[in-house]
């Protein structure tokens, strides 16, 4: 093989994905990229899921990664297409940092959400002044306000 690489001026790697092509894709697929129909690096993925026997989801996942990576990332998933897959796979406990921050924003949309109610309840026993201003404060938590959090008070620019 490393006599191929070096007659096709491409590394091992490359010349191993080719074969796969040979091994794994069907006749009228690799037609098709002798063609031009299909371009190598898009059969290289078709053989990447048939090799990893991807249903609908991790396909889907495969692909995406492979579509949003810059052409370094694209290589690596067609070089080693089972990283994307482990780490698509691994529970959301396994990534304790994601976990963590989702939890925090969740309580931080809830806290707001809890005082709206408790508003509504104790309003009754407020007079007007404070009712506006509880409602105010209710108001200036991001994603409460009347244009549901979008944009940050006074900057006028969008919230991420």
């Amino acid at each position: 093989m490393s006599g191929s690489a070096r007659r096709f001026d491409g590394s091992l790697n490359w010349v191993s994905r080719r074969l796969a092509l040979v091994e794994l894709l069907p006749e009228a697929i690799q037609q098709h990229v002798r063609e031009g129909k299909i371009a190598a690096q898009r059969a290289m993925m078709a053989a990447a899921f048939v090799q990893y026997h991807c249903d609908t989801r991790p396909a889907g996942q495969l692909y995406a990664a492979w579509r949003d990576g810059w052409r370094v990332v694209r290589e690596r998933i067609l070089a080693e297409p089972e990283l994307v897959l482990k780490t698509q796979r691994q529970p959301p406990s396994a990534r304790p940092a994601v976990a963590g921050l989702e939890r925090e924003l969740e309580m931080a949309v809830a806290i707001p959400h809890r005082a709206g109610r408790r508003l509504a309840a104790a309003r009754p026993e407020m007079d007007g002044p404070r009712q506006e201003h509880a409602q105010r404060q209710i108001e200036s938590a991001p994603g409460t306000g009347p244009d549901g959090g979008a944009h940050r008070k006074g900057t006028g620019s969008p919230t991420c």
